[in-house]
Order: structure tokens, then C-alpha cells, then sequence
């Protein structure tokens, strides 16, 4: 599903997705680095430099309680956390990142704890004129929920799972010839990682 939005539209889109997820966006820091913050507790930085932080963290806190064990000898494992988390502001070496993770933890024998936090998160890539000066980031592979893209008149927003097409519902449709012309030009901009995507 293809929609056209602009920057009220866009607001709104988002505001649908912190409504059922934690979301996460990008935020410029004073030090005019970016990193993924929580939804409202700064500005969006929509443009710029990549994010300082990996979008894996979120995967893989560096502390957690894995399991209770109870004085009686009980072992309990720890509730997952409220909402799925979304993660939005993702590049598609992030996303490339996320899906390489995905495979090596869903194969045999399974990371329990990875997939906990993995189940029902939406991602969310930001590709188009969304690089440093507004430069040309590729669009994704399809390896996500949902792909906004940064036009110089506003955002095209493709739905790339039932998730995605679901939040996009409502919108003013976008016009397909601009994202073929978009997609030839990310068949012209190579990514350091297109060889995870394989």
C-alpha cells in the first residue's frame, strides 16, 4: 500500500503508532549527534547524520533480569514489557542489521530472550532525502513494517506488512510512478551492506 502524506499526516501516523507501541524516533542531542529517544520527550530529527546508537540495543539491553529464582527453588521467567516496542528512523544498513539478527536467532536452537523482545515490534525505515544535507538514503528491501520516504514536497509511506498497511489506512493514495523513479535511483546508490540482504 502506497500513500502520499504530508507533514500534518505524518504527525498523525505517528501518533497512531505511540497509541499501541513504545515508540522510538530520531532526536538530535546537543553535541549535533542523532540517536533514538522516546516518542515526545523531544524533537524529531527527521534528516541527518546517521543514528550514534544501533537500533539493535533495543534487542539487546546491556543490563536485564533474565529469570526469578525463589527461595523455594522456583524459576520464573520476568514478564515482557507492556506495549511491543516500535522503532522508527531506520536506514536500510539497519534494517539489513536487523534482519541478518532475526535469522541468526530464529535458527535452531532459538534465542528465547531475543525473540521476547522481537515479537510484534514494528519497524519503521526513513530513506529519500533523509541523509546529512538532505543527501539520498536507498530505500529499504522491503525488510520492514513500514517505509516513509523523504521527498522534496512531502513523504511517500509503503506499507510492506499487514502492520504497516494497517497504520497507512485512511491516507490520500500516492502516486506509484514517483516511487518507480525513486526505486531506479536506489538501484544507483549501493549500501556498504546490500550483501547481508542475500
Amino acid at each position: 500500500m502506497l500513500k502520499q502524506l504530508t507533514g500534518t499526516d505524518l504527525e498523525r501516523l505517528l501518533g497512531k503508532v505511540a497509541a499501541d507501541y513504545r515508540l522510538q524516533v530520531p532526536q538530535l542531542l546537543q553535541d549535533g549527534t542523532r540517536q533514538l529517544a522516546a516518542y515526545g520527550s523531544g524533537p524529531l530529527s527527521l534528516s541527518g547524520t546517521r543514528l550514534q546508537r544501533k537500533p539493535s540495543e533495543f534487542f539487546f539491553p546491556q543490563t536485564e533480569t533474565m529469570v526469578e529464582i525463589r527461595p523455594d527453588g522456583a524459576v520464573l521467567s520476568t514478564p515482557a514489557a507492556g506495549n511491543p516496542l516500535a522503532l522508527f528512523g531506520l536506514d536500510r544498513t539497519d534494517l539489513a542489521g536487523i534482519a541478518f539478527l532475526d535469522r541468526f536467532f530464529t535458527a535452531p536452537p532459538t534465542d528465547d530472550l531475543y525473540l521476547r523482545r522481537r515479537k510484534g515490534a514494528l519497524l519503521i525505515g526513513l530513506t529519500g532525502a533523509a541523509g546529512a544535507d538532505s543527501s539520498f538514503l536507498p530505500l529499504t528491501t522491503g525488510n520492514c513494517d513500514l517505509e516513509l520516504i523523504a521527498t522534496d514536497e512531502h513523504w511517500l509511506a509503503l506499507g510492506h506488512s499487514a502492520s504497516g498497511n494497517k497504520l497507512l489506512a485512511g491516507f490520500t493514495a500516492g502516486k506509484q510512478n514517483r516511487l518507480t523513479a525513486l526505486r531506479n535511483q536506489s538501484a544507483d546508490t549501493p549500501c556498504q551492506t546490500d550483501n547481508l540482504l542475500q
